[in-house]
């Protein structure tokens, strides 16, 4: 495996607070980051097997003891009704079965803007192929030419009036971290590079995700993709949160990695880990988890059930 960290504990390069990993996690915060503190980690510290700890993996840290061990989901929190509105015009075309919408004029395929609502879940998915290139075959986007923080302003301007401010306040705290990953080359850009990588491409997407009890759901939330010719896709997936009474701690962290190794024929290394909210084992309530982001596919380790899953295959 390429490029695991082999450093010692006094080396950590500290981001914002550490925590020993065997410990149950502790609040840690120092009030520069919504969610705990983040660290790189030594992989020596853990003793995985499978799942080693890349020499730059970032761990988010909670903030607190103990947490809600479940959330139920309500009804969607945003009026995507009114959403399609706002971005097909108030004239839009229902397409047949009621569920998909375009945009009321006439020309080609790729000059109508699209979109669908989900009729069990309500979520909406929005698509303007003017901007995500479908124009024939010939015509290419411009290069954003920005950084990606300077992406993400765009972004959000492109969003005010659509997505209430509050939805949209932050990103994902995986999305910059796993978006400088080189998976060719088994390494994370340089600031340099990273920069330069980002300038060059078309558009860029973002996730905003739900959160709950200061923690990110996983799955829920906003997804937009801007480029240099505005919004090309938007998908709306946020419903309303109801906490439960019950309060857990979350697993260890070293439990979790181990936990996930355990059904690992082949290494990875772990890039990121933060707790979440996620039903991805439960499938079906929220429960409090780990999610950690390897190289090889990213893991949900379900701290009420005991139980993971991966997204990809382990070999």
């Amino acid at each position: 495996m390429k490029k695991l960290a082999g450093i010692c504990l006094a080396a950590w390069l500290i981001v914002f607070g550490t925590i020993g990993l065997g410990e149950t996690a502790k609040a840690q915060g120092t009030g520069t980051a919504d969610v705990g503190a983040a660290a790189v980690v030594d992989r020596a510290e853990l003793g995985t097997e499978m799942i080693g700890v890349h020499e730059q993996a970032v761990v988010v840290w909670p903030e607190k003891e103990l947490y809600p061990a479940r959330l139920q989901m309500g009804g969607p929190a945003l009026d995507c009704e009114k959403l399609l509105s706002e971005l097909l015009g108030g004239d839009y075309i229902v397409q047949e079965g009621g569920e998909r919408f375009s945009e009321n004029k006439e020309g080609e395929i790729w000059e109508i803007r699209r979109a669908s609502i989900d009729e069990e879940t309500g979520a909406l998915e929005y698509y303007d192929p003017m901007v995500e290139s479908e124009r024939g075959a010939e015509y290419e986007p411009p290069m954003l030419g920005c950084t990606r923080e300077e992406a993400l302003e765009l972004c959000k301007e492109a969003l005010e009036g659509l997505i209430p401010e509050e939805f949209c306040a932050q990103e994902s705290g995986y999305g910059p971290v796993l978006d400088r990953w080189q998976s060719e080359d088994d390494y994370f850009y340089t600031e340099e590079e990273y920069d330069v990588f980002c300038g060059e491409r078309r558009r860029m997407r973002f996730c905003f995700p739900v959160k709950a009890a200061g923690l990110e759901l996983l799955d829920e939330g906003i997804w937009a993709m801007i480029g240099v010719n505005g919004l090309g896709s938007l998908t709306v997936d946020a419903r309303e949160v109801f906490l439960s009474q019950e309060r857990i701690g979350l697993m260890p962290l070293q439990k979790a990695i181990e936990m996930a190794s355990s059904t690992r024929s082949a290494e990875a290394a772990l890039l990121y880990a933060s707790p979440v909210y996620s039903d991805r084992v439960s499938g079906g309530e929220y429960d409090l988890c780990w999610y950690l982001a390897t190289d090889k596919g990213n893991y949900v380790v379900d701290c009420v059930l005991g139980a993971h899953v991966c997204d990809s295959w382990e070999y």
